[in-house]
């Protein structure tokens, strides 16, 4: 975990239900040195682009209501909130379609990379 969030990179903690990647991730994400923020959030099953914005708006502190309908707004103010030092925990990504990943991917590479990630999957 330490190695990603420097490299300012992605990291990907996968394995069967109930194998405790969630509280492994928490636990890892806590022990950082100096108290990098997280922001953590979490999708639900097969999510839109809509629901996915808003989940990481509402993460980031983002007025998610206001900003969600508005894709170009809702993104610019994403990708300025991923510039700033902190990581990004996106819990539950297995039930992100690929065009949901490839567009998270492009809003950090807009915010070239200020922000590390970390996603969680399972089956």
């Amino acid at each position: 975990m330490g190695h990603t969030v420097a490299a300012r990179g992605i990291g990907c903690v996968y394995g069967d239900t109930g194998l405790g990647k969630t509280v492994a991730v928490e636990q890892a994400l806590h022990l950082l040195p100096g108290r990098v923020p997280v922001w953590r959030a979490v999708v639900g099953v097969r999510p839109g682009l809509p629901q996915v914005r808003a989940a990481l708006c509402e993460a980031l502190g983002l007025p998610s209501g206001s900003l969600t309908h508005r894709a170009g707004p809702a993104d610019q103010a994403l990708v300025e909130a991923l510039a700033e030092p902190g990581v990004l925990f996106l819990d539950d990504a297995q039930h992100l379609s690929p065009p949901v990943l490839d567009h998270l991917r492009q809003l950090g590479l807009a915010g070239l990379c200020g922000c590390p990630g970390v996603v969680r999957g399972g089956q």
